[in-house]
């Protein structure tokens, strides 16, 4: 029987609901993986946790007011451990907020309403050392 991996993933994300949701979904999904998921409501609190643990992946919410932005909180975590993975989450498509996170390093840029499917998909190609975009992304931007 084949072990199941085990990934220690952070959500930074300023709506507690969506955060509580994507928990539940996350700790739920145990077909190949197990993930150990942490949360975070503020650019300013990922960063601190980022430098209390560490974490194989990051879901980053792309807009989080007041404070540093989703962008920003990638910048600064990449610093600080340049080898966890991040990927933005937003509610938003526009062209210059993809290109912002990936500019500051992200590896990929999922939409919220994505389905789960997708969402594991994107963690696993991210883990292993790709880069994901979810399919209204890569269909409006024609990326790969």
């Amino acid at each position: 029987m084949k072990t199941k991996e085990t990934i220690s993933l952070l959500i930074v994300e300023d709506n507690s609901m969506l955060r509580d949701s994507l928990k539940m979904l996350l700790e739920s999904f145990e077909k190949t993986m197990i993930i150990k998921v942490q949360e975070a409501d503020s650019g300013e609190a990922a960063i601190e946790k980022v430098k209390e643990k560490n974490f194989d992946i990051i879901l980053m919410d792309n807009n989080m007011p007041p404070g540093i932005s989703g962008p920003e909180a990638t910048r600064r975590i990449l610093k600080i451990k340049p080898e966890i993975k991040i990927l933005g989450l937003s509610n938003y498509e526009e062209r210059a907020l993809v290109e912002e996170m990936m500019n500051a390093g992200a590896n990929g840029y999922l939409l919220k309403d994505i389905e789960k499917k997708e969402l594991i998909e994107a963690i696993k190609t991210v883990i292993a050392g790709g880069t994901y975009y979810c399919k209204r992304i890569r269909k409006k931007f024609n990326l790969g």
